[in-house]
């Protein structure tokens, strides 16, 4: 096979551009065309042979033409404008030295240069050689002749006899030392199976000193010759392919067999593979070539893709290549949510996707002009945004109480005043995109124009089922960001019309019933579970949103039509089409708790009705196969819970505007008539699901869900309704006999005790479980709904959690005894002696509680809060023996509340923490002061004022309510009004609890940072500090297990802030009385007091240390309580740098800190033992004692420290510097008797011991 010989342009000019072609002015049309003339007019001129070569060149002189055919036209190393000069040059140079002087300069060079970069000028030059080499066949004059067929066979016949040769003789030809190019031709050109090789003018000696001096760079042609040896290909038959027409080496050796996988290297990171599902592959696992996941990268034995060859994949300039990367990436991604990773990768995956801008990769290829790229890009960004794990939890929780309730995915800044918020802006304002995505994905992807890349998609676009899909869910994800996400969605311009009038019509055209909608060819015009999911949670955002859904785009007709719907003759598969009527169930009970499309609850009453009926003759508890009966009567139960607490708003709503003579009045649209209705069905559904779960042989999460609803419905119907003038709704007889017949028998049934069995492993607060959120990037947050390893979701919503059940359970029988006073509260209170139950409340209360900022664990705070209101409304009447495991719950629950629920805080406040029949199990203050030991650190009087002070405030606990309430800022609090109600999401720290796990400190730390500001109010100081301090005492001495999960250093901390709030308050006698109560309490513990634990809202403790010096300095008028505090951090044991603020920087106070030894709560040897050991210390203690600022007489507790330490360091280290220098300073002292004491201690002391 020969190469054509394509000569160079012709009419070359000098700027090496061809010479323009000019029309002869003279030509005209006459049959031929005028540019047909003119170019038989040049071929009949004919073109001179010498134009064939630049006119530069050809004035060149004759040496340099020489130069040039020896040295080459041009050089390999350099590039741009300058290089044909420099080439010039080093030629001129060349040719003026001798072949010995070049080889000479060569060697030189060799030994000079770096080996690595000498290997890489060769390799430079090597590979523009063979690359190139086709092309250089045009810079060949054209007087040479092309090499023949006969010649190219000769040729071939001769490489394939070396080759033979070579094998029988185990030589390569390389190591003959021969130049292939020289065997069968004497021209300058020859040909290799296709390829050319240029060859240069250099004598026979220059090329064998060459071979013996650099073999590396004259083995090129000899490589080339060996190019048929080893492949596993002849190139005879290569040739017949298509594009291999040049043999490439590295191709043909590519469909070769693979190397042998190696082992994988243990204990040792190696990269991670994936298939094209997102599958992790093993280390060395045997996958067919055929499923082409071998490739050229690196470890071409190992099968799969890594995450950086997927990233290079995707920006591939082939079409079907960027589809197939995004694609995986996709399924990585959606598998990584999963938790398929989370146990066998060093580093998150989605942590290493985002350093490498996956976003911005993704919303590139979304601008892409292909569908497919399109599609799999929207795929691969609704995997990464969407957390379809969490969103099925989610709506596990709708129908449940306070289900339709949504939380906020905003990434959390530490940022609390308004005027660091309006800084925080401004930095925005100023980074880039990649910068922004770095801390909030959402938040740059609304930077970089993504609803309306969206919304473009949408409309022009109209892509298929997945693509449409994908879009909706992914602002579905954006709304949930924040509020201001959610405005960016609504106000961006005909997108909610778009997704509306297409994915969420009254009328819509049926597909074939035995398809989903994601497998057809086009979704428009067909109803979306997604986008009445997407209107579902704009509508959650606030009022004003829901407001536009309902009188801006009608939505309630379209609900309405997909309730009204019967699910086989709707044109939809039977499970789309019951998904479709939860979904607008849902929907229109969010807005209906905002009290907005009420009027239409009227109209479509006979359809609930209905509903109702067929429920309650055809959904069964017991029955394993009725999932989605189950989910749709409990969305049924809820839409008439909202409803109920609407009629029940407006009712009082417009009882009170007629009392106030209001001349604005509301509208009551449903009214306590409209619902009497329902009274009578939901009683006997209620009654026929209780008994078939009592009966039921397995329990199921949905069938559980069913009855919560049914129960928290009539508990609602049942504390709204009795008691309205003329209305016979609730009667009590139904009451009794549901009572009877069906809760009873319940609570003594075995299938509740299975139920209750399952409590503690359905708890969140007590799980060890490692949060699913250790798996998100910082800047994409989500709820962790999947735990640590993608096995299981948050405990409270598992499959076998029976919370939901306890809670409505809770919740109805609290209705039920506030309405029905002779209900037998005995046999309720079996509930709450479960022994399952009294289990997980103990433990609730003795340990450190976990997932409190989880959202999933509001279902669990949610039970245990009815549990409480349930006792409160038993406890009078029974005689309760576990009240002080509830109690003590109840003071852990409240640091648990999230701060959107301050409300159901408050309510655990009034009806458990601060009523003081909770607190009647330690009536026998005496007994509990026992259990105290505080006998061996405080004297009989101060335990009898301990007794005294306890009793005092155990019976002013409703006034320490009022004290608190005002310090918690809870008396403005109110519950959830459908009238006044503004959003059902959760704000930006909705999740944070509301209070500290300290907060019955907080009436004190209130005024500290009050007075530390200097805004304080000192009219009532002394009566809430005295009211927070009594609170203090009864938990300290009452429920110490509680303050055990508070560390003794902080809660001293706490304490200690009372002498910084006032500067006379803690010389109140009360004050006073406490603090010395509640120190004596502390010390108990003195050994676990640690000053360098990290304590919340205190940046060291130095800095508070140092405050409380200054202040007993300046206010303390020597106060021998105040002094105490002082001397807790001088112990021997503390870090030094207490001792030294002491009696070197703030020396004043040694006159003042009078505090006795026996007053002490600690032993005095804390003080002594072991012996100090700092020279200045030391100094400082002796400075002291001889200047007479510490005496006996006035600070009888420092003056033994610093006597003890400078009299035992000069006794037991006599030879050290120090003690000599200190010896020498007492012998000089003026005071003899001082003197004496330090000289002689020691022998005192050894008499004392004996």
């Amino acid at each position: 096979m020969t190469h054509i010989f394509v000569p160079p342009p012709r009419a070359l000019t000098c700027e090496g551009f061809p010479e323009p072609f000019v029309r002869d002015e003279m030509l005209v049309f006459k049959g031929k065309s005028i540019f047909a003339q003119q170019v038989e007019k040049v071929r009949g001129s004919g073109t001179p042979k010498e134009m064939l070569m630049d006119t530069h060149e050809a004035n060149q002189p004759a040496d340099i033409e020489i130069a040039d055919s020896q040295f080459g036209q041009r050089s390999f190393l350099l590039t741009g404008p300058d290089a044909p000069a420099i080439h010039q040059e080093n030629i001129k140079k060349m040719s003026e030295m001798s072949t010995e002087e070049i080889l000479q300069e060569q060697q030189k060079l060799t030994s000079q240069l770096d080996p690595k970069l000498l290997q890489f000028i060769r390799s430079r030059r090597k590979g523009k050689e063979f690359c190139g080499i086709v092309d250089q066949t045009v810079e060949q004059p054209t007087d040479i002749p092309e090499l023949t067929s006969e010649d190219s066979s000769s040729m071939k016949m001769d490489t394939d006899l070396l080759s033979e040769v070579s094998r029988d003789v185990g030589m390569s030809p390389s190591q003959y030392n021969v130049d292939i190019s020289n065997i069968s031709h004497s021209e300058d050109k020859i040909q290799i199976s296709g390829a050319a090789v240029m060859t240069s003018g250099l004598d026979k000696q220059a090329q064998s000193n060459c071979l013996e001096n650099d073999s590396t760079s004259c083995q090129t042609d000899t490589e080339m010759g060996s190019i048929a040896v080893d492949l596993p290909v002849k190139p005879s038959e290569a040739n017949k392919w298509l594009h291999m027409d040049v043999i490439e080496r590295e191709k043909l050796q590519w469909i070769g067999n693979l190397p042998p996988a190696p082992s994988a290297p243990p204990d040792t990171p190696y990269s991670a593979r994936f298939d094209f599902q997102g599958v992790l592959l093993p280390y060395a696992d045997e996958v067919n070539v055929t499923q082409a996941l071998h490739h050229h990268g690196e470890e071409p034995e190992r099968p799969g893709y890594t995450l950086q060859e997927l990233l290079k994949i995707s920006r591939s300039s082939v079409l079907q290549q960027r589809v197939l990367a995004l694609t995986t990436l996709a399924n990585i991604l959606d598998k990584t949510k999963a938790g398929y990773y989370d146990e066998c990768m060093e580093a998150p995956v989605l942590n290493q996707l985002m350093d490498s801008d996956l976003y911005l990769l993704f919303r590139f290829s979304l601008d892409d002009s292909s569908e497919a790229v399109v599609t799999a890009t929207l795929l691969a960004l609704r995997n990464l945004l969407f957390n379809h794990p969490d969103e099925l939890c989610l709506d596990r929780l709708l129908g449940l109480w306070n289900g339709q309730y949504q939380p906020t995915l905003m990434v959390k800044t530490e940022v609390t005043k308004p005027s660091e918020k309006t800084e925080q802006g401004d930095e925005e304002a100023e980074l880039k995109d990649h910068q922004i995505l770095r801390l909030d994905i959402v938040k740059g992807a609304l930077r970089t124009d993504l609803i309306l890349r969206l919304r473009y998609i949408l409309e022009t676009l109209q892509p298929g089922p997945k693509a449409v899909i994908s879009v909706l869910e992914i602002l579905t994800r954006i709304v949930r960001h924040s509020y201001d996400s959610a405005l960016a969605v609504t106000c961006c311009p005909r997108l909610l019309s778009i997704i509306i009038n297409n994915f969420v019509r009254s009328g819509w055209r049926g597909i074939a019933a035995s398809c989903k909608s994601s497998e057809t060819s086009s979704v428009y015009g067909v109803p979306q579970v997604e986008a009445l999911k997407l209107l579902r949670v704009i509508a959650s955002c606030s009022r004003s949103m829901a407001s536009d859904l309902v009188h801006k785009f009608r939505v309630v007709e379209s609900i309405a039509s997909y309730i009204s719907i019967v699910p086989r003759e709707c044109g939809l598969p039977e499970q789309e089409a019951v998904r479709l009527c939860l979904e607008s169930i849902y929907l229109w009970s969010t807005l209906l708790a905002y009290s907005l499309s009420d009027g239409h609850f009227v109209d479509l009453y006979p359809v609930l009705m209905s509903v109702l009926h067929f429920h309650h003759s055809a959904t069964s508890t017991s029955e394993l196969g009725s999932q989605f009966g189950h989910e749709h009567g409990a969305a049924v139960m809820s839409l008439l819970k909202e409803a109920m607490l609407v009629a029940d708003a407006q009712g009082k709503r417009s009882a009170r505007q007629k009392v106030a003579k209001s001349t604005q009045r509301i509208e009551v649209t449903i009214s306590y008539e409209h619902l009497s209705g329902f009274s009578q069905i939901l009683h006997l559904c209620l009654k026929k699901w209780i008994n078939q779960l009592t009966r039921a042989e397995e329990v199921t999460f949905s069938a559980l869900k069913l009855v919560a609803a049914t129960l928290n419905c009539s508990a609602v119907q049942y504390s709204i309704f009795l008691g309205q003038p003329g209305l016979v709704s609730v009667s009590l007889l139904e009451i009794e006999d549901l009572m009877n017949c069906a809760i009873l028998p319940l609570l003594n049934s075995s299938n509740f005790k299975l139920i209750c069995s399952r409590v503690k492993s359905s708890s969140c607060l007590l799980s060890m479980k490692r949060s699913g959120k250790d798996r998100d990037p910082q800047s994409l947050p989500s709820l962790g709904a999947l735990v640590w390893g993608g096995r299981e979701v948050m405990p409270s919503i598992s499959p076998t959690s029976p919370l939901a059940l306890l809670q409505a359970l809770a919740h109805f029988l609290t209705s039920v005894c506030s309405v029905h006073q002779g209900i037998h509260l005995q046999s309720i209170q079996h509930f709450l002696d479960n022994p399952h139950i009294l289990e997980y409340i103990a433990q609730l209360g003795s340990q450190k509680l976990q997932a409190g900022d989880s959202w999933f664990t509001r279902v669990e705070t949610a039970m245990l809060a009815d549990m409480l209101k349930l006792l409160k409304v038993v406890l009078p009447a029974t005689n309760f023996q576990h009240i002080g495991l509830f109690h003590t719950m109840a003071l852990q629950l409240v640091s648990l509340i999230p701060t959107d629920e301050k409300f159901l805080a408050k309510e655990i406040f009034n009806h458990a923490v601060f009523n003081p029949d909770f607190i009647s199990d330690f009536s026998d203050v005496a007994c509990s002061l026992e259990a105290l030991k505080l006998a061996d650190l405080s004297s009989k009087q101060e335990q009898s004022s301990i007794h005294k002070l306890l009793e005092k405030a155990t019976l002013k606990i409703p006034n320490l309510w009022q004290c608190y309430q005002l310090s918690l800022h809870l008396d403005s609090v109110t519950e959830r009004c459908p009238v006044d109600i503004s959003s059902q999401t959760a704000g930006k720290n909705g999740c944070e609890p509301a209070f500290p796990n300290d907060w019955a400190y907080l009436p004190i730390l209130i005024l500290y940072n009050q007075a530390h500001s200097g805004k304080g109010d000192s009219s009532d100081n002394a009566g809430s500090v005295v009211s927070s301090l009594q609170w203090l005492l009864i938990m300290e001495c009452l429920r110490p297990q509680m303050m055990a999960t508070i560390s003794v250093t902080a809660r001293f901390c706490r304490l200690s802030t009372v002498f910084l709030a006032g500067s006379d308050l803690f010389l109140e006698p009360e004050v006073h009385h406490h603090l010395s109560a509640l120190l004596h309490i502390l010390l108990r513990s003195n050994s676990s007091f640690d000053f360098n634990e990290k304590i919340p809202g205190l940046t060291s403790f130095y800095d508070l240390y140092t405050q409380l010096v200054e202040q007993f300095a300046a206010v303390s008028y020597g106060d021998e309580l105040f002094g105490h505090f002082l001397l807790i951090p001088l112990q021997q044991r503390h870090s030094p740098s207490y001792r030294k603020l002491v009696w070197s920087e703030h020396a004043a106070v040694l006159r003042v800190l009078r505090t006795r030894p026996e007053q002490l709560a600690v032993p005095i040897q804390a003080y002594l033992e072991p012996c100090e050991t700092d020279p200045s210390l030391l100094i400082c203690y002796l400075h002291g004692l001889a200047t007479g600022q510490v005496r006996d007489l006035w600070c009888p507790v420092l003056y033994k420290v610093a006597v003890h330490h400078v009299a035992t360091f000069i006794t037991e280290q006599p030879c050290t510097s120090v003690a000599q220098q200190l010896n020498a300073r007492i012998q000089q002292l003026g005071n003899k008797q001082l003197q004496n004491i330090l000289l002689t201690y020691s022998n005192q002391k050894k008499l004392e011991d004996r």
